[in-house]
């Protein structure tokens, strides 16, 4: 069962830290399957690449999806692996969700948009008037070509 704790650990790790797309977290993957785990072959990774690559969706995700079945389906069976996958695709998805949360939330949070807002932004200000004395819809008018008539 414990299993389960390191596919969902080692696959939070590959989406957390495998910033700058499939390459990175495929170098992270691989070292998380072959090198510290050893859950699969090289073989046997080399071929599950290539399969998710086949497969619609992300690369990463498919090739977690079926680690996480090939490395569990030997010790519990058939439903040990779709748990396996079904685990491995949870450590994919909750840290974006997690960060999607927080960033939701501070951009609600009124405190907050005070002092991002810039002063320019907020309606009545004097600065703002003052940068242009053109609304911008006839500023961007201007710049306009004409039709030859």
């Amino acid at each position: 069962m414990l299993i389960y704790l390191f596919l969902l650990l080692s696959f939070t790790q590959v989406t957390l830290f495998g910033l700058g797309g499939d390459p990175a977290a495929q170098a992270l993957l691989e070292h998380e399957t072959l090198t510290l785990h050893k859950w699969l072959t090289p073989d046997q990774l080399t071929d599950l690449m290539t399969m998710s690559r086949c497969l619609p969706g992300g690369s990463i995700f498919n090739t977690a999806v079926l680690t996480g079945y090939t490395a569990t389906v030997g010790f519990f069976g058939n439903w040990g692996g779709v748990a396996g996958s079904l685990v491995s695709s949870l450590g994919l998805i909750w840290p974006a969700v997690l960060w999607a949360e927080c960033a939701e939330r501070l951009r609600n949070n009124e405190k907050i948009q005070l002092h991002i807002d810039c002063p320019q932004n907020r309606p009545g200000n004097s600065a703002s008037a003052s940068s242009s004395s053109l609304p911008r819809s006839s500023a961007w008018a201007s710049t306009k070509s004409t039709p030859a008539s």
